[in-house]
């Protein structure tokens, strides 16, 4: 298995986050600190969840991506994304 990696993109306020590789707990708390600041953008929109490359991912990066969809869900009523991307789907807004 490839190393695990975590890429984030944002464009008026809608948020990707990219898993590939394995990935593990020694990546989580650096993704806690982005969701931490995602949520409290006031242009946030909604966040999609790419998986496309991801080759394992862990209990504890499956319980961060459900405090996503509990948290969207519970502030902004809305459910996230999970899916393939397309790479153009940031262009603009």
């Amino acid at each position: 298995m490839q190393p695990g990696k975590i890429e984030v993109a944002n464009n008026c306020g809608t948020y990707v986050i990219k898993l590939s590789g394995d990935v593990r707990l020694n990546l989580c708390s650096t993704l806690e600190d982005y969701l931490d600041e995602m949520f409290l953008d006031g242009l946030f929109k909604t966040v999609l969840i790419d998986l496309t490359d991801a080759e394992g991912v862990d209990s504890t990066t499956l319980g961060q991506m459900a405090k996503i969809s509990i948290v969207s869900q519970d502030k902004f009523g809305l459910i996230p994304t999970i899916s393939p991307l397309t790479k153009t789907l940031l262009v603009s807004c």
